[in-house]
């Protein structure tokens, strides 16, 4: 029991007393102390388990409690946020250096699905190859390493011939034991479902970095994703308020052009209220009949 605390006869005293005069300003008078201090006293003695039943008094012990007083979890949050706060500044733009006056190469490559049936692994074994045999030569994962299937989509797993932990141990070797002279590793859709993330930096290499697509590896360009508004919703302009929220982030973010497609003229007709121009594309991404948009943020 604290020091600060009201002797436990002191408290017995305050509950006798308002048995006794069966209110709070008789008692208090009765104990020659003013209501406010009585009325502290009773809920100390609440607090600390102190009772009269049946004109039995009843002390329980004073429990120590396992949680952290909330200054100290206050502490843990603030030293919590500044953590994240500078991993995330530390994230928004990297530098990957390759220190050598020789000449290189970057291969990127992106959605293997290393576990589906349709992935060409004889053709992936040759690039592998090539890749682990070419000097000079490096690569940038842009995702979608597995199906790693979640939810309803699991059921997929069922007209699969490699299991989900046959796919991990394929990506560990992709991403460790192949040789490949990775430079970072960007998580795709597929990778960032349900405990994907955890396993992609469980695997990869400790020095290179895992990160989503706002790792942006050589321009300072940003890909907006589509942003969907409920039916029950539509009609009050809120697409065109998320569309505006995520070009002034990618301001923040340094970032100097904003590309993003879509199939939906409704969508197309806010792109152009925000700013955005139709554009010609030589490699398509999008669906097919996709519209491209592009705007430039300087």
């Amino acid at each position: 029991m604290s020091a600060n605390s009201t002797p436990p006869d002191v408290l017995l005293d305050t509950l006798r007393a308002f048995k006794q005069h069966g209110s709070q300003g008789a008692a208090a008078r009765a104990l020659g102390i003013s209501r406010s201090t009585f009325q502290n006293r009773l809920h100390r003695a609440e607090a600390d388990g102190i009772v009269l039943n049946n004109g039995e008094e009843i002390e329980f012990p004073d429990l120590p409690s396992s949680e952290l007083p909330a200054d100290q979890l206050i502490e843990q949050a603030c030293a919590r946020f500044e953590g994240h706060l500078t991993a995330r500044e530390a994230r928004r733009w990297m530098e990957i250096k390759v220190k050598t006056n020789k000449p290189i190469g970057v291969c990127f490559v992106g959605d293997p699905h290393i576990d589906n049936n349709g992935c060409n692994w004889p053709l992936l074994r040759r690039d592998i190859a090539l890749l682990n045999s070419t000097p000079g030569m490096h690569a940038v994962n842009i995702g979608d390493l597995t199906d790693n299937w979640i939810g309803r989509l699991v059921r997929l797993y069922a007209d699969q011939e490699m299991s989900k932990k046959q796919a991990w141990k394929l990506a560990k070797y992709f991403m460790r034991d192949a040789g490949i002279n990775w430079l970072c590793h960007i998580m795709g859709n597929h990778d960032a479902w349900g405990d994907g993330p955890y396993l992609i930096k469980a695997n990869a290499a400790p020095q290179v970095p895992v990160e989503d697509w706002q790792l942006l590896p050589f321009e300072s360009v940003g890909y907006l994703k589509r942003a969907y508004v409920s039916p029950d919703h539509r009609g009050h302009g809120l697409q065109l308020k998320m569309i505006e929220a995520r070009l002034n982030k990618a301001r923040e973010l340094g970032w100097h052009q904003v590309v993003a497609e879509t199939t939906s003229h409704w969508s197309a007709h806010n792109l152009a209220l925000a700013g955005f121009e139709m554009v010609e594309v030589e490699q398509t991404w999008g669906e097919a009949g996709s519209l491209y948009f592009s705007k430039m943020l300087t």
